[in-house]
C-alpha cells in the first residue's frame, strides 16, 4: 500500500501580477468541454470512446483579498482604471496580467488573466473589509521554475475606519458592496483556448444599507422618482492610509423598505448606479499611502 503526506493549504501561496499578496481564498470554476452528441444511436446503451472529442477550456477563478493601499494599486488597474498621481479613474480598457497559484501539489500559472468582475465590501463585524475579484483566462499551465516575488505589505482596513455621504451629507451604514462589473465577452473562433477578449458595457454598482428614520428618509423620497444622479463618496482609513470611492452621478434604484419583526431594525436597503455624464466618469477611487 503506498502512502502519500495530506496537502493542507496553510503553504499554498499566490503571485498576482508579479507580485506575492496573501489571500484568503482561491477558487477554482474551470471547465473543460468534451465534445459528444447525447442523442446519437448506436445500437448500445454505452458511448463510445471514439465519439467523443476535445472541447473549448473555459478558464474562471475567483479570488479574495484583504484591501491593502498595495493590492488595490494592483487591482484597480486590472478592473479598469487609469492610475494618475493615485486617483484611479475609470477608462475604456481590458488590462490583462499573469497569475501564478502554487497549490501545493503543482503550480498552476494562468495566462492572460483579466477581471471580469470586482467586489470590494464590508459590513460591521470583526472581518476586514474585503476585495473579491472574478477572473477569465486564457489558459491554464503547469508552472516550474517561478521566482517568488514579495508584493508590499501594508494595513488592512476595517469597518469602522468608514464614512459615507450622499450629496455631501454624512449618512450611518452598517454594510456597503461596491461592484464593478465589466461583463467581458469572449470569443473562441476554430480554437480550444479563448482567442478575443472584449470590454462589455460596463456596469457600476454601489448598495449600502442605513437606518430609515426621519433624519435619512429623505434619501428614498428625493430619489425614488429622480434620474438626475446624485453626488456618493464611500472613505475606509486606517491611520494615514485611505481609499476613497466617489461616485459624482449615481442613480437610485428604488425599494421601498421593509419590516421584518418587532426586534428587527427598519432600515432602507440602498442601491445606486454609476452613470457617465458627458465628459465626467462614472466613477473614480483615489488611494492615499503614507
Amino acid at each position: 500500500m503506498s502512502s502519500s503526506l495530506m496537502s493542507v493549504a496553510i503553504d499554498a501561496r499566490m503571485m498576482l501580477n508579479a507580485k506575492k499578496f496573501c489571500f484568503a481564498q482561491f477558487r477554482d470554476q474551470s471547465e473543460f468541454e468534451r465534445v459528444q452528441n447525447p442523442d446519437e444511436i448506436c445500437g448500445n446503451r454505452d458511448p463510445l470512446l471514439q465519439r467523443t472529442a476535445a472541447g473549448r477550456r473555459k478558464i474562471r477563478y475567483t479570488t479574495y483579498h484583504d484591501v491593502t493601499i498595495p493590492i488595490l494599486q494592483e487591482l484597480l488597474p486590472l478592473a479598469g482604471m487609469t492610475n494618475v498621481s493615485g486617483t484611479y479613474t475609470a477608462n475604456q480598457t481590458v488590462t490583462t496580467c499573469t497569475n501564478i497559484i502554487d497549490k501545493i501539489g503543482a503550480v498552476h500559472k494562468y495566462t492572460n488573466s483579466r477581471i471580469d468582475k470586482m467586489i470590494i465590501r464590508g459590513q460591521a463585524g470583526t472581518m476586514p473589509i474585503s476585495a473579491q475579484c472574478e477572473w477569465i483566462a486564457d489558459d491554464e499551465i503547469e508552472d516550474s521554475g517561478t521566482s517568488w516575488v514579495d508584493g508590499t505589505v501594508d494595513n488592512l482596513f476595517g469597518f469602522t475606519g468608514s464614512t459615507y455621504e450622499i450629496a455631501t451629507v454624512d449618512i450611518d451604514i452598517n454594510a456597503f458592496v461596491f461592484v464593478i462589473d465589466n461583463r467581458l465577452v469572449e470569443g473562441w473562433n476554430n480554437s480550444a483556448t479563448v482567442t478575443d477578449v472584449s470590454a462589455g458595457p460596463r456596469q457600476t454598482l454601489l448598495a449600502t444599507s442605513i437606518p430609515y428614520v426621519a433624519g435619512t428618509k429623505d434619501v428614498y423620497w428625493d430619489n425614488r422618482d429622480s434620474v438626475a444622479g446624485v453626488q456618493q463618496e464611500l472613505i475606509f482609513t486606517n491611520g494615514d492610509d485611505s481609499c476613497t470611492i466617489n461616485i459624482p452621478k449615481a442613480i437610485f434604484v428604488p425599494k421601498s423598505p421593509s419590516i421584518q419583526g418587532a426586534r428587527d431594525e427598519i432600515r432602507l436597503e440602498c442601491t445606486w448606479e454609476a452613470k457617465r455624464q458627458s465628459a465626467t466618469p462614472a466613477f473614480n477611487v483615489v488611494l492615499v499611502n503614507t
